[in-house]
């Protein structure tokens, strides 16, 4: 191969490489972790402990829990880290925020942690939300690679919306780890078909999407979904978009 022919070759590469906010860090001026609903902070220390240290790393954790904050407050000190103790959802309000007895769980949507045979009541507490598309606008810088990790127990199609509709998402996010919660609750069934759908249209901004969907049938009385547990769709990935990359973590979807 002649040099000329070598030099084509390594700058159709790397504009190919500029076209993704995918997997790259390549070209970032440093990295910021998102956990969304983050309990204890486990991800936010496995991140942390693997970063590099060739870039500037944050951290932000988002967790209303009371019981939870010197916990967080803990690691971010270690991590030179932020706690932010409010939920995220679509815009700031006061909301009612629930939590399971045996604390495995805590959700802005009610009705969300009732599983078959659970007689248990979540406790509530009021709590003022954070509009979360507005606070990475004003909080994250779009040149760093950004990697996000969210968990809020069906509040996520919601605010995934929003991010989508702000164009915050395919501005910010390099790397979005999601699970979903459609058949937690009535209320969220309708939601189903986003579990496939969402992925699919961020992965057309070039990010890396990694979903997960969990609905065990001996734990979820899922009846009223009959219509989604005869759609193969629904159990499956959409095609990916070029550029874009993305699996599922786990998939067992009722029944």
């Amino acid at each position: 191969m002649s040099i000329q022919s070598f030099i084509y070759v390594l700058c159709f590469v790397l504009f190919a490489l500029l076209q993704t906010r995918e997997t790259f860090v390549f070209g970032a001026q440093g990295i910021t972790y998102l956990e969304i609903g983050a309990n204890n902070g486990a991800w936010t220390v496995s991140k942390m402990k693997d970063a590099t240290t060739a870039l500037k790393t944050t951290c932000f954790m988002f967790e209303p829990q009371p019981h939870l904050f010197s916990q967080l407050s803990a690691i971010a000190t270690s991590y030179n880290c932020s706690v932010v103790t409010r939920p995220a959802w679509t815009h700031e309000a006061e909301m009612e925020f629930h939590v399971h007895q045996d604390d495995v769980a805590s959700s802005l949507i009610p009705g969300l942690l009732s599983k078959k045979n659970d007689t248990s009541k979540p406790k509530t507490f009021n709590v003022p939300t954070i509009d979360l598309a507005l606070w990475i606008s004003k909080n994250v810088d779009p040149k760093d690679f950004v990697h996000v990790r969210m968990d809020i127990e069906g509040a996520e199609y919601m605010v995934l919306r929003r991010l989508i509709v702000t164009g915050v998402a395919c501005k910010y996010f390099n790397v979005l780890e999601v699970e979903f919660h459609a058949l937690h609750t009535k209320s969220n069934y309708a939601m189903r078909p986003a579990d496939v759908v969402l992925p699919w249209i961020l992965r057309g901004c070039g990010m890396k999407v990694l979903h997960a969907a969990y609905y065990p049938k001996e734990l979820y009385d899922m009846t009223g979904d009959s219509p989604c547990n005869e759609c193969e769709l629904l159990k499956t990935i959409l095609p990916n978009t070029p550029g874009g990359q993305g699996e599922k973590l786990v998939n067992e979807a009722y029944p």
